[in-house]
């Protein structure tokens, strides 16, 4: 998928890991920890990509952690950031540190998060898929009728 071989570990108590290999400081370090199918982490100003204004989680945990949470809550300036693990996927902008040896990042801006912004994406995405499943299947049946 990228240059960094990274590892993602998730203990039994919930705390995440990530591990790379090819970094020489911290090349282990926990990056939240998951509570009833939310990741949970912490950021401060200095973790602000100021040309996204935004905050960057793994791409590789994002993408791969559908089986572990559904929600991501993001404690910063004594607030709470929260949305979906779909909707930040979905409307990230990646961002891939080669030259530090970081793992490829995916960002979402501080001005689209919001439970209620998530979900209703979310709802929205459904209701397309289902159309595009009836609009489908219509068709199917219309063309074999003839």
């Amino acid at each position: 998928m990228h240059t960094q071989n990274e590892t993602i570990k998730i203990e039994k108590n919930g705390k995440v890991f990530l591990i790379l290999p090819n970094k020489k400081f911290k090349p282990s370090r926990c990056i939240g920890y998951i509570r009833n199918r939310t990741f949970h982490t912490l950021k401060k100003d200095n973790h602000l990509f100021r040309q996204f204004n935004a905050f960057g989680l793994n791409y590789k945990f994002l993408s791969e952690g559908e089986k572990f949470f559904d929600y991501i809550e993001i404690e910063y300036n004594f607030g709470k950031l929260i949305t979906t693990r779909r909707y930040y996927l979905a409307n990230g902008s990646f961002k891939h540190y080669q030259q530090n040896d970081l793992e490829k990042q995916i960002f979402l801006p501080l001005e689209l998060y919001g439970m209620e912004r998530a979900l209703s994406w979310e709802k929205e995405q459904s209701k397309k898929q289902r159309e595009a499943i009836t609009s489908k299947n219509t068709y199917v049946i219309q063309h074999s009728m003839f």
